[in-house]
């Protein structure tokens, strides 16, 4: 007969949505922030105005709840309104807590009268460790055909077996899919896709997958790698985790462990970030041909629908390439220098193929020209059904924002010095300049871990050239710190007004 209504009161034990914490917690000296701030659809910025300059306060939090007086109190405090378009993207009014002072260790919550509390939060010097421990199991779980389950993970899985054959496709390591890649070129060089007229064109990957499918298995090849997202490919954009992991092992050697992740390999006296990183070595150092070129693409001839235990279209890999050798390269020489003082033998099999690796990528005789084959009726790319198509890959290795040096070769140059001590990979280093080449590929072009061993050691750089090195690091970061100072949620990224924003 009419609309009801309840009025409950909001206590210090009602959760209150709009504030904000950083729900895993702090360590003690950070820098800490709670929010204020909730954006309502169609109704807009919720309005806290009423609030700005009012205080919070922080209680303990046990069994549930906030308990006994406040431990810390300070001012709410306006970080940015909705209006502030230029820097705001939440579409909130967002207000600041400070809690940088509250610095003792313990499990606690925020609390604004009239509002309620925020979810529970811990201070403590560990308090990262946990996420850090699911993060890198996130690349467990990503792994190709082996089954999941007990003692390792309660998400199961079984094991994934699927035919794998030879193809004749390019891999993914240079523009080869686009017209672009042959724009500017002379006729009589006729690189990239061309179509029969000789037309440059460009093409779906998967319409030269499956073009060039073949009943071949690939030999010794049963699966391994990660999975890349929600497909099941393996690629070379894979070898960053691998710089990742390995980047921070050679930082910091003293806090990765055996058995610290819990993957199958535990136990095997190697530490598991090294155990993991070996995942994406291992599975194209199988793809290693008797000229020492590695492939950088395992593709099916669509993306999947299913499951990976579900799905059942074969894969297929890739030609060999220089620059996918040159990734492959210096990701097993790192891998070799650092698994060398555990197991001697697998290091000398990563360094192995590491400079056969090398040695292939810098070769030009090992360029891919004379590629041809016909588009299939069945095509995506319906303008090029039933054409033949030719590609030729260009003379130069491919560089980065007009660096007169391939930067793949030197950082396989830079890992190979690392880990064999030759004078010719030194050579290659000066030779190509690698403090200036590697400067210019930043931000976006290299991974940031590819500077760890340039900077840890002194027989690859000299000491003018570490000096810019880290000056050039610290700007990158420094940039970083603006913009988190300048965006309402202290996002750890680049200013609004930043080119690479």
């Amino acid at each position: 007969t009419g609309v009801q209504t309840c009025a409950l009161p909001i206590s210090r034990q009602s959760l209150c949505w709009a504030l904000k914490v950083n729900q895993l917690g702090y360590k003690p000296d950070a820098t800490k922030f709670a929010y204020l701030g909730m954006w309502l659809g169609f109704g807009g910025a919720t309005d806290f105005s009423a609030r700005d300059g009012k205080e919070f306060f922080v209680h303990r939090f046990e069994n549930g709840k906030a308990i006994g007086d406040p431990v810390f109190k300070g001012a709410i405090r306006a970080q940015a309104l909705a209006k502030d378009s230029a820097i705001n993207f939440a579409g909130e009014n967002v207000y600041e807590l400070d809690l940088s002072a509250l610095r003792q260790p313990g499990k606690y919550c925020v609390v604004v009268p009239g509002l309620g509390r925020s979810w529970p939060f811990e201070i403590n010097d560990a308090v990262y460790g946990d996420a850090f421990y699911h993060v890198a199991r996130g690349m467990f779980h990503q792994r190709g055909t082996i089954a999941l389950g007990e003692p390792q993970t309660a998400w199961l899985r079984p094991e994934v077996k699927r035919p794998i054959y030879r193809g004749g496709f390019l891999p993914e390591t240079d523009r080869f899919y686009s017209a672009d890649y042959a724009k500017g070129t002379k006729p009589e060089d006729r690189i990239g896709f061309r179509d029969d007229k000789g037309n440059p064109v460009s093409l779906s990957p998967f319409t030269m997958v499956e073009a060039t499918a073949t009943t071949e298995p690939f030999p010794g090849l049963d699966g391994g790698g990660w999975h890349d997202a929600a497909d099941f490919d393996r690629r070379a954009g894979h070898y960053e985790c691998v710089w990742d992991f390995l980047g921070a092992y050679e930082m910091f050697p003293a806090r990765f462990a055996d058995g610290q992740w819990n993957i199958p390999e535990s136990g095997n006296g190697v530490p598991d970030v090294l155990d993991e990183a070996a995942v994406q070595v291992d599975f194209f150092m199988h793809t290693q041909n008797a000229d020492g070129g590695v492939s950088s693409w395992m593709e099916q001839t669509s993306h999947p629908g299913r499951r990976a235990q579900d799905d059942q279209k074969p894969f297929y890999i890739s030609l060999p390439d220089r620059v996918g050798s040159l990734q492959f390269a210096a990701a097993a020489a790192y891998l070799a220098r650092l698994i060398e003082p555990f197991d001697k033998a697998r290091a000398k099999k990563y360094r192995d193929a590491a400079e056969r690796a090398f040695a292939f990528g810098i070769d030009e005789k090992h360029r891919i020209t004379g590629v041809k084959f016909v588009v299939r009726q069945n095509s995506r790319d319906t303008t090029l059904k039933g054409q033949t198509l030719t590609f030729n890959e260009r003379k130069e290795l491919p560089t980065v924002q007009g660096a007169k040096f391939p930067l793949t070769r030197l950082l396989a140059a830079v890992q190979l010095f690392a880990a064999t001590g030759k004078q010719g990979y030194r050579d290659e280093i000066r030779a190509g300049d690698f403090g200036a080449t590697a400067l210019q590929a930043l931000p976006a072009a290299i991974t940031p871990f590819a500077f760890v061993t340039p900077l840890l050691r002194d027989d690859i750089l000299g000491a003018d050239e570490k000096a810019k090195m880290l000056s050039r690091l610290k700007g990158e970061a420094e940039d970083y710190v603006a913009g988190s100072q300048v965006l309402p949620y202290h996002v750890l990224w680049r200013s609004p007004d930043h080119r690479y924003f």
